[in-house]
């Protein structure tokens, strides 16, 4: 065991934004994306299945050793000790895809799986770009907390764009209606899980989609706004910005697949011409 946290705990550099690792990690994450949309975008239910289960079994394997990583330590006397912090389990918006990829993977076509998917490849994906856009955020100087975090990020947007690409033919405005539900739920879980926590350990200062009310750091686009506001405005204020952003997001997905669509119709009468 002190082996395997020894190796959990090696340090190194911490990557620069924009750097080898950073442009290489993107480069990455399009290719994957871009390779799954093109030769799977029409895959059958097994088969999409498939694809959602294997990342997911991929991501909380990875997050099952972060929080291993981050619960147990390495005394100077060569001894394992142990901590607990309410803020290590995962909870924050970019951790969505570990519940919502098995229930859209085995729930049937309809409006649920419609309104998680629209959640997902806007709100979600939205959440991923950005974290991996502004990766300073989320990297140190652990050489497996950079490997879990953006193996984590980029997967989250390769299924998060795969999902858009393989249900594009069901993406509405009403989807968009339906996935905005889907977040005010998760801000009503997440605000309710705030302060709970804050009330059985004050000083673990959980802040899961950083809207604790006790927490003075938010997203990094919101954190100017979000320290000249109090209260209920604060969450308000969070849930409309996030969701105005979603929206262009998802405006951007719909217009694209509106062109795709367009094209392949003008495309088939040639064809048959032909």
């Amino acid at each position: 065991m002190e082996v395997f946290l020894h190796l959990l705990k090696t340090t190194t550099e911490e990557p620069a934004p924009f750097g080898v690792v950073h442009l290489v990690t993107l480069g990455i994450v399009a290719l994957l994306a871009v390779l799954l949309c093109v030769f799977f975008r029409n895959s059958d239910q097994k088969v999409y299945k498939r694809i959602l289960l294997s990342i997911w079994g991929i991501m909380i394997a990875m997050d099952i050793l972060r929080i291993i990583h981050l619960c147990c330590n390495i005394t100077p006397e060569n001894e394992i000790s142990t901590t607990f912090s309410w803020s290590f389990l995962p909870f924050q918006l970019c951790d969505a895809p570990f519940y919502l990829l098995p229930m859209i993977a085995f729930l049937k076509e309809g409006k649920l799986r419609d309104a998680l998917s629209a959640y997902i490849y806007t709100y979600v994906l939205l959440g991923g770009l950005v974290t991996l856009i502004v990766v300073s955020s989320i990297t140190s100087r652990y050489v497996f907390t950079n490997v879990q975090t953006l193996l984590h990020h980029g997967l989250q947007v390769v299924s998060c764009t795969f999902i858009a690409v393989h249900e594009r033919k069901r993406i509405n405005m009403r989807c968009f209606a339906t996935g905005i539900l889907v977040f005010l739920c998760a801000v009503i879980f997440v605000t309710g899980y705030n302060i709970l926590t804050h009330a059985i350990q004050p000083e673990d200062h959980v802040n899961m989609y950083f809207i604790s009310p006790y927490e003075k750091k938010v997203s990094p686009v919101f954190n100017d706004v979000w320290m000249k506001i109090t209260g209920i405005w604060q969450i308000l204020f969070y849930v409309v910005g996030i969701t105005a952003f979603s929206f262009i997001l998802f405006m951007i997905i719909y217009g694209l697949i509106r062109l795709t669509a367009r094209r392949g119709e003008r495309k088939s009468p040639n064809e048959n011409r032909a």
